[in-house]
């Protein structure tokens, strides 16, 4: 029973005014229509207020046990969702942390790839030998690395270069983001699913071969040029012109997040975020918190 509810106080009220008023109307106005001696009607009324009294604080001993065992019922089913997502964390954790390798792993492999090109000061088309590539890059580690920004300061024929290079990169799958769905800490539910679709759409977009998408749209392109085309080259002709346009604007936003946004730093807080998350858990599992089982929010 909430005390401060302004109902418990009016129903209170009534039913202590109750007798009073019962006083002032049929034994002090001496009403003709009522029946009986005052001794019967004050017996009535004892008995009346008496059952009153009686049900109302049984009413309020109900309420309070069924109060009490609601928030006991509450406190064991958070509880145990609390500790039944710990599985699901570590889970998160472990990808977390291979994302974080990952991108790490690729931002050299650009870099790398960005220094071969400007130490060799050549100008690549769309099209590149990987082999020859790779033995640019062997070669360029002992010379003068690249002292410029590598996102800001980067010649546009080169950054044209870069953004069609595929990268091998770990994609997310399907579980990734059911884990996320056990999740009680809203925070870090939202931070990760932030942070979990930023790497599958970028991923996704590293690992697109752009270069070989152009070379066919260039291959259509010949081939329709002086005739009509029929429906099937039409179709592909607009579907690699809207897949070039949004996995080359996929990457020039991930590389914008990671190079001027600090992206990585964002992961790697995450991460911590999320040890945190897992030691309380394990501390709720071992200790078993009785404080899950108390003053649970309504």
């Amino acid at each position: 029973m909430n005390l401060k509810s302004k109902t418990f106080w009016k129903y209170a009220l009534i039913i202590l005014c109750f007798p009073v008023l019962i006083n002032l109307f049929l034994f002090q106005a001496k009403l003709p229509l009522v029946f009986g001696t005052e001794d019967n009607w004050l017996s009535f009324w004892g008995n009346y207020t008496g059952g009153l009294i009686s049900a109302f604080v049984a009413y309020i001993i109900a309420n309070s046990q069924i109060q009490k065992q609601l928030r006991i019922d509450l406190g064991k089913e958070k509880f145990y969702r609390t500790i039944n997502q710990l599985p699901a964390l570590i889970y998160l954790k472990i990808d977390l942390e291979q994302f974080i390798e990952e991108l790490e792993k690729v931002k050299i492999e650009r870099e790398k790839f960005i220094n071969s090109l400007i130490n060799k000061n050549n100008n690549y088309s769309s099209v590149w030998d990987e082999e020859e590539i790779e033995e640019e890059q062997l070669r360029t580690e002992d010379k003068k690395r690249y002292s410029g920004d590598y996102w800001t300061d980067i010649p546009k024929n080169i950054v044209d270069t870069e953004t069609s290079k595929p990268y091998l990169i770990k994609f997310v799958n399907g579980e990734n983001f059911t884990h996320l769905k056990t999740l009680e800490n809203t925070d870090l539910h939202i931070e990760l699913i932030t942070i979990f679709n930023f790497y599958r759409d970028f991923s996704i977009a590293l690992d697109c071969n752009i270069s070989s998408k152009e070379n066919r749209y260039r291959v259509l392109q010949r081939k329709t040029m002086g005739r009509e085309p029929d429906g099937s080259q039409i179709q592909e002709i607009i579907n690699l012109d809207s897949e070039i346009a949004k996995y080359s604007r996929l990457r020039s936003e991930g590389w914008k997040a990671i190079y001027e946004e600090n992206m990585l730093d964002r992961f790697q807080q995450g991460l911590v975020l999320l040890n945190q998350e897992i030691e309380k858990v394990k501390y709720t599992k071992e200790n078993a918190d009785p404080s899950l089982l108390e003053g649970i929010d309504q």
